[in-house]
């Protein structure tokens, strides 16, 4: 009888947290990007346990104009966002992030390589 109840639980747990097993990083169509004002951050994130939780981050943070990409990994428990901050602040990411249903610990601003763009 509890190996049942266990079981139903843990079943209950993967359906909640929309468990697909699809890829976790998504690269955005938004044209609205500025190249040229493209920073990297990592947004940590508590309350993901499985790649479904990664998906709907990755969703949401990439639908949003002015984010390149999103990379969220629950294992680490952090977002890694390529973005233009003055279309996508980290304030508008964070309540993004919070609107799925997560909680987002600390964002903090990654070193970037310069990129050079050819005109």
């Amino acid at each position: 009888m509890k190996k049942t109840i266990l079981l139903f639980f843990l079943i209950g747990i993967l359906l909640s947290c929309g468990h697909s097993g699809t890829k976790h990083d998504m690269t955005s169509q938004n044209s609205e990007v500025n190249l040229a004002k493209l920073v990297k951050i990592q947004v940590g994130v508590s309350g993901m346990h499985c790649t479904g939780c990664e998906n709907t981050i990755s969703a949401s943070v990439t639908s949003m104009k002015g984010v390149r990409s999103v990379v969220a990994s629950y294992v680490s428990g952090t977002a890694d966002i390529e973005c233009d901050t003055s279309v996508a602040t980290p304030e508008l990411i964070s309540q993004a992030i919070e609107n799925t249903g997560y909680h987002v610990t600390g964002i903090t601003y990654l070193k970037t390589d310069t990129i050079a763009i050819e005109q």
